[in-house]
C-alpha cells in the first residue's frame, strides 16, 4: 500500500520537471503604438501570454492585431489597476498616457 503513494509523488514531480520545460505560449500578431513626444510608432511582434512590457510613455493611437486581450495599465511594470482592455483585433486613442501593457487569454 506504500508503493501507490510514493509512485504518485515521482509520478507527480516528473510532471513538474516536464511542464517547466515548456516554452510560453505567445499571441499572434501585431500590437501597435506610440511613444511621445514625436509619436515614434513601436510595433510588438508575438508578445508572450502574462509577461509585463513596458511602453514608455505611450499616447495616442493604440491597435491590437494580436489574438489576446491586452491589459492596459497608466504605470509602468503593469502595476496598479487596469486602466482598460483592448480586445483582439480593436483599437483605440488613447488621450492619457500608458506606460506598460500584459497580453491575455
Amino acid at each position: 500500500m506504500r508503493t501507490r503513494p510514493a509512485l504518485l509523488a515521482v509520478t507527480a514531480a516528473a510532471l513538474a520537471v516536464t511542464l517547466q520545460g515548456l516554452p510560453a505560449h505567445a499571441a499572434t500578431g501585431p500590437f501597435i503604438y506610440h511613444v511621445q513626444p514625436d509619436e515614434h510608432e513601436v510595433t510588438l511582434n508575438s508578445p508572450v501570454d502574462e509577461q509585463c512590457y513596458d511602453l514608455g510613455q505611450a499616447r495616442g493611437l493604440t491597435q491590437n492585431d494580436t489574438n489576446r486581450d491586452a491589459l492596459i495599465y497608466t504605470e509602468p511594470h503593469c502595476e496598479g489597476p487596469v486602466y482598460s482592455t483592448l480586445h483582439s483585433g480593436s483599437r483605440h486613442a488613447y488621450s492619457h498616457i500608458i506606460e506598460s501593457v500584459r497580453f491575455v487569454r
